[in-house]
């Protein structure tokens, strides 16, 4: 078979994308090689086979008779066709490229581009005429992520270059002005990046060489250099703060409606983010405040107001984690007709951020069939797999104990002891491995005292389950323990 990579490029790409492509292959300034007219044949030939459903027009022995038939081909060895496949991937590489510059974000760096030209050909008029209007352009633009800062910094950048040649030694030429849209762009990018890697943390063991990060020192110095003050370095300087102490609930509240009134000036990717970091404080909030289903109904609503907002949405998509959370909270209360709407408004198709998603969507409708008692359709269901998540791997081998509890299968013991050893063996924080050994074991003494339900060991086990924290699947072992 031809290079699975030009097929994940062409199966990906719209028809207006592949219309384009076709366009550009066709562009003797993008494809003037030698081989040109052969790259444009066979991406039309790959295109037509996929289309047409008919792969085997695609093995590469078919294909390598097709365009050099003097050539024979030779298995498991470099062919011709090999060949001319790599030609037609670095094209595709070229196009993806190309489009990718063509997007919005990318026009400051056009217009950078003319005005290095004007510079380099000594029109300092028309450099000045470009320089004012990008200025005037660029400061009416709403959203400031760290890329606007980055490209005021390079046009900046280019002025200095422009006043360095044409210096008149009457001014700092621009010098100035480029370091203080360097400070902008670094501020907010390193803020961003810390502000990730601190609450990475938070969630696992995971930790770097370097312990010493350069964004203390701008936390530190913060309010005493305005030129660190963007809309989103504000943000994550609060964020951080709050991931060593959390924020009360007034400043929590003050926070969010701050966020949601400037929605507009924000990218929605980083948005997206900083709503996220808000229902992780509001779930920390809410574990403080209530607890039982009064807890489990706070953390519902969240979700399914960000839901409906698209907060949570990712292009159109849902990470796993996120779908798994909604899932289990929404069975937790018994809303199995709005978990089973969720599920079918995003199958697995709409799921993103892992290589799974089949798997990911079908544990989730297996935790939906095992709380609505189909116990052996959710077994069915299951789809067993080492997702590259460690949290989402080890919640699907919770459920498989669940359903060999029910079931009273046998193999319940050794599960659970895989499990244990998986979770001890994992980089996950020692609150979450404390919250699955915990489970576990108080599951090991369900099992050994369930058939004397009148001993004190019985109704120790219902005051071990109020009083141990953290648990996971709490819920469902109130249930087991009656």
């Amino acid at each position: 078979m031809i290079s699975s990579r030009i097929i994940e490029v062409v199966t990906n790409l719209s028809d207006e994308q592949l219309n384009r492509l076709a366009d550009f292959l066709n562009s003797p300034y993008h494809n003037s090689g030698y081989n040109s007219q052969k790259i444009i044949e066979l991406f039309e030939l790959v295109k037509s086979a996929l289309s047409e459903d008919t792969p085997a027009n695609l093995e590469k022995a078919k294909l390598n008779q097709h365009f050099y038939p003097d050539r024979p081909f030779v298995e498991k060895k470099k062919n011709p066709i090999d060949a001319l496949s790599s030609d037609l991937f670095a094209k595709m590489k070229d196009f993806l490229f190309f489009e990718h510059v063509q997007s919005p974000k990318f026009a400051a760096q056009q217009v950078i581009s003319l005005a290095s030209f004007y510079r380099l050909h000594n029109y300092e008029e028309r450099f000045w005429q470009l320089v004012k209007q990008f200025r005037k352009n660029h400061a009416s633009q709403g959203n400031r992520d760290a890329n606007y800062y980055l490209d005021s910094f390079l046009l900046e950048a280019e002025v200095a270059t422009f006043c360095s040649t044409f210096n008149t030694y009457t001014d700092d030429a621009n010098i100035a002005e480029t370091d203080r849209c360097l400070d902008q762009f670094y501020a907010t990018q390193k803020l961003e990046t810390t502000t990730i890697l601190a609450f990475q943390r938070k969630l696992s063991d995971y930790n770097t060489v370097n312990e010493k990060q350069t964004a203390s020192l701008i936390v530190d110095v913060y309010q005493d250099y305005p030129s660190f003050h963007t809309l989103l370095a504000g943000y994550y300087k609060t964020i951080l703060t709050w991931l060593s102490a959390p924020p009360t609930p007034l400043a929590l509240e003050d926070f969010v409606v701050a966020l949601k009134a400037k929605k507009e000036e924000i990218e929605a990717g980083k948005f997206r983010n900083l709503m996220a970091f808000y229902r992780y404080f509001l779930s920390l909030q809410y574990h403080r405040e209530a607890t039982g289903v009064e807890l489990l109904q706070k953390l519902f609503n969240i979700f399914k107001e960000h839901l409906e907002e698209g907060y949570l949405q990712v292009n159109g998509k849902l990470m796993p984690a996120t779908l798994k959370s909604m899932i289990n909270l929404a069975t937790k209360l018994g809303e199995i007709s709005w978990a089973k709407e969720v599920l079918r408004a995003y199958p697995y198709d709409h799921i993103t951020g892992t290589r799974y998603p089949e798997e990911a969507h079908s544990l989730c409708e297996a935790e939906v069939l095992f709380a609505n008692g189909e116990y052996q359709t959710a077994q069915e269901k299951l789809i067993y797999c080492n997702f590259e998540n460690v949290n989402y791997s080890i919640l699907a081998d919770v459920l498989l104990i669940k359903i060999y509890y029910v079931q009273q299968d046998e193999l319940i013991y050794n599960r659970i002891s895989a499990l244990e050893k998986k979770v001890r063996r994992s980089k996950l924080s020692a609150h979450n491995k404390s919250a699955y050994i915990h489970f576990l074991h108080l599951l090991l003494r369900v099992l050994k005292y369930e058939h004397n339900k009148q001993s004190k060991k019985w109704t120790k086990l219902q005051d071990d389950l109020q009083h141990t924290k953290p648990m996971l699947e709490r819920e469902w072992l109130e249930g087991v323990l009656g």
